[in-house]
């Protein structure tokens, strides 16, 4: 079950870039499912294989700013890094027990921090490969 299904604002334009955020949200999906509420273990292997898609997505996309010579590149790496630093801080925190789900809002913390990604951070780059121009995202228009 897709708790947060994918939507079309989310889409950039750039079909790998969004083929890799489909699946990210598959990855957090599956953190809110029943088997991963129930199943520490479950959720610990789910939080390292989004760890493992993260990194793969991040180091394919900062290559692309850096052949594009994007503008934005070192602010859109500071959010990269800030994302890992979160993720990282969600499998030492499961590692050591923690279970997120006796709070309940884990799931909507995590959903908001991947849109409020895509749409401050992708929209604007995604715009500027198709356009080789610097501007306000689409949704901002």
């Amino acid at each position: 079950m897709a708790y947060f299904p994918w939507q079309d604002f989310l889409s950039s334009g750039i079909d790998a870039m969004d083929a890799a955020h489909r699946e990210q949200l598959d990855l957090l999906n599956r953190l809110a499912d029943p088997a991963a509420r129930g199943d520490q273990a479950v959720f610990r292997e789910t939080l390292d294989l989004l760890a493992q898609h993260l990194d793969s997505h991040i180091a394919a996309e900062e290559q692309t700013m850096a052949d594009s010579g994007y503008l934005f590149a070192e602010r859109h790496r500071r959010r990269h890094q800030e994302q890992r630093k979160t993720l990282e801080m969600w499998r030492e925190r499961a590692a050591s027990g923690w279970w997120p789900w006796q709070g309940g809002s884990f799931h909507i913390q995590a959903m908001n921090s991947f849109v409020r990604h895509i749409v401050e951070e992708d929209h604007p780059f995604a715009a500027f490969l198709q356009t080789g121009r610097i501007g306000r995202s689409r949704l901002a228009a």
